[in-house]
């Protein structure tokens, strides 16, 4: 069934959701999108970030989305005994970011974020994230934990840290959609689990 241009267009992982404005140009369903930052990338990162195939063509996340996965931090390993220390953990990589305006409203966004309803994924995935002013653009930090650590929603191997400004919709659906997609992949997270850094991360992401 195809919706009305007006219809929700994405139901994002985090239980938010955008509308198209009535001025939006219509996509063909042969249209191919690139981005330019793909370029610098190995044939297997190119695959890596994907956002699937539709009917033969290859569709790429958008160039900014990009940018916020290639410069993410990463933690390996993430040691934490509980959600707020990993949570804290990985906020110690975004002190010196300079997308970050105010780390502690950052983390005081997360947190009443996660006691609201916590984004998990049941193969143990945490997602602790906000949409928040005080920071300038995405910014996202990868936390891998040899060991499981207990979440409100279940117990965690892989966690993402993720800030997003409010105005970033468009962004923020492109980046969700792309990890919604692909962490349920088969054996995704146990290929992710093995990497030490952000471009062996996102290589993992291909089959």
């Amino acid at each position: 069934m195809i919706l009305p241009r007006s219809a929700i267009v994405q139901k994002p992982l985090f239980g938010e959701t955008h509308r198209q404005t009535p001025n939006a140009e219509p996509r063909t369903p042969n249209a191919k999108r690139y981005t330019p930052n793909a370029n610098r990338l190995t044939a297997r990162m190119r695959r890596a970030i994907l956002l699937g195939r539709t009917l033969g063509e290859e569709k790429l996340i958008n160039t900014k989305t990009l940018e916020s996965l290639r410069t993410a931090a990463f933690v390996n390993p993430l040691a934490a005994g509980s959600e707020i220390e990993a949570i804290d953990r990985l906020l110690e990589e975004l002190k010196a970011n300079p997308l970050v305006t105010d780390l502690a409203e950052l983390r005081r966004a997360i947190i009443e974020r996660q006691k609201v309803d916590p984004p998990f994924l049941p193969m143990g995935v945490a997602f602790p994230h906000a949409r928040t002013d005080s920071v300038r653009g995405i910014v996202i930090v990868v936390g891998i934990s040899p060991q499981p650590i207990p979440f409100s929603a279940g117990s965690a191997k892989l966690v993402l840290l993720i800030g997003v400004p409010k105005k970033a919709i468009a962004e923020y659906l492109e980046l969700t959609s792309f990890l919604a997609r692909h962490l349920r992949g088969e054996n995704v997270l146990d290929r992710l689990m093995g990497t030490t850094n952000i471009e062996q991360f996102l290589a993992a992401f291909a089959p």
